[in-house]
């Protein structure tokens, strides 16, 4: 869920065999790696199936955790270590029907088509699939499904160049001089940031979820993990830069503007660190009380601003 396996342990996995489900948001910043893995794994040869679902890195419906442990049902009976169930099958098969017809009701014919391409993998030789394999060939000849299937592989290989960009500019920021870091709007041209938050807003779909897709990639990096490398290197100025970057993609995320402010603090910019903590309240910060009890905010409570911000007064 929300991520696949480290490289070092894939050939490892393959050499076992086991069969592989994975569930990841439609805008998860591992989405594109649990394609690869999953493409990894067709070429293997290992039973494996992906299901995407709304949403970014975080856990999926409940009841799409249960259609995967019936994945591995199916797989049991596929395998003889459990006696195959025509009830079950034929609750599997219809379920994955409605799912395809529903898909291509919304005018999501790619969609449809993999499901129905999955559903005949995961079937054959346990169930009558004439009627699955007759709707399979219409749509995999329908021109919509063929422009649809090509402009997702278009959008994935110039998601795949973006967060490349993205990630160079991550090393020049990791690998320059103290009193030499690139200028923040600068950095915000090189990694297309203005533009790729317009496509994730934007209305065609594959385009949209591509772009968030490489936002997410980008995000994690600058929210995270450069910041966290920098504040234990005491590079503060290089996580600074790093999170003021992040907030030019997700403005509105309340953890990054603590995280900001905690390293403002630590830098001795408290009043910056002041007003990035009322940027974290005012964008829903859960957890206001830790402002009176972190350590690395020590340098801010002694500003004579902080009790309006940390006491904010109640209508």
């Amino acid at each position: 869920m929300g991520g696949g396996l480290p490289s070092t342990e894939v050939q490892r996995w393959i050499q076992l065999g086991p069969a592989f489900f994975g569930l990841v948001g439609e805008t998860d910043f591992n989405y594109y790696d649990m394609q690869k893995l999953a493409s990894q794994l067709d070429i293997e040869g290992i039973p494996n199936r992906l299901v995407p679902f709304p949403g970014g890195h975080q856990w999926p419906p409940a009841e799409l955790c249960a259609e995967a442990l019936d994945w591995m049902q199916l797989q049991a009976m596929r395998n003889g270590l459990l006696q195959a169930e025509n009830g079950f099958l034929e609750g599997y098969l219809q379920r994955e029907l409605s799912r395809s017809r529903i898909a291509e009701g919304e005018g999501r014919s790619a969609d449809a088509y993999q499901t129905l391409l999955d559903l005949t993998q995961d079937l054959a030789g346990l169930i009558d699939l004439f009627k699955v394999r007759g709707d399979l060939e219409r749509l995999i000849s329908s021109k919509a499904v063929r422009a649809q299937l090509k402009k997702r592989e278009r959008e994935a290989r110039k998601a795949d160049q973006s967060v490349q960009l993205g990630f160079r500019v991550l090393d020049r920021i990791r690998h320059a001089r103290r009193d030499d870091l690139p200028p923040l709007r600068d950095l915000v041209f090189e990694m297309r940031i203005r533009p790729l938050r317009k496509k994730a807003e934007g209305k065609d779909v594959e385009e949209r979820l591509a772009a968030q897709r490489v936002l997410e990639s980008l995000f994690v990096q600058l929210s995270f993990y450069l910041p966290r490398d920098f504040k234990q290197a005491e590079d503060y100025a290089g996580a600074q830069l790093s999170l003021q970057l992040a907030a030019e993609i997700k403005p509105e995320s309340p953890l990054l503007w603590y995280r900001l402010a905690q390293v403002e603090s630590l830098s001795g910019s408290t009043q910056s660190a002041l007003k990035s903590l009322q940027k974290a309240l005012d964008y829903g910060f859960p957890r206001p009380e830790l402002f009176a009890t972190d350590p690395e905010l020590e340098a801010v409570r002694k500003l004579p601003g902080f009790e309006s911000v940390a006491r904010p007064s109640r209508p």
